[in-house]
């Protein structure tokens, strides 16, 4: 059921899911149409654990595709706005702050 984060047409993954059976994934009320980079940055670090302590390699390879479409994002000096855009197929910056604490924290 967590997968579903990534149920995107650009697989940057969703900021909400319901666990149960029927529940979808979204994006908050705050940040509809956009997923938050440091969300992105702690699934990495969650769903490779996942994958480890339960052998099922499909959390890490979702994760790793996420970070994958992000990082083919460019940018000027290596540095990510904190709203990634997830609700289109080609991922793209929703806003131009940068921040090293809330909201990108975990991502860098």
């Amino acid at each position: 059921r967590l997968m579903k984060v990534f149920k995107t047409k650009s697989i940057i993954p969703y900021g909400q899911v319901e666990l149960d059976d029927e529940g979808a994934a979204y994006n908050t009320a705050w940040h509809s149409n956009a997923a938050v980079l440091s969300e992105v940055g702690t699934l990495q670090v969650e769903f490779r654990y996942l994958a480890k302590i339960t052998g099922r390699m499909e959390y890490a390879t979702d994760a790793m595709r996420a970070l994958d479409a992000l990082l083919k994002i460019g940018t000027q000096d290596g540095l990510y706005p904190t709203l990634i855009q997830n609700i289109q197929v080609r991922p793209s910056f929703a806003n131009d702050e940068i921040s090293i604490g809330a909201g990108g924290d975990s991502f860098y």
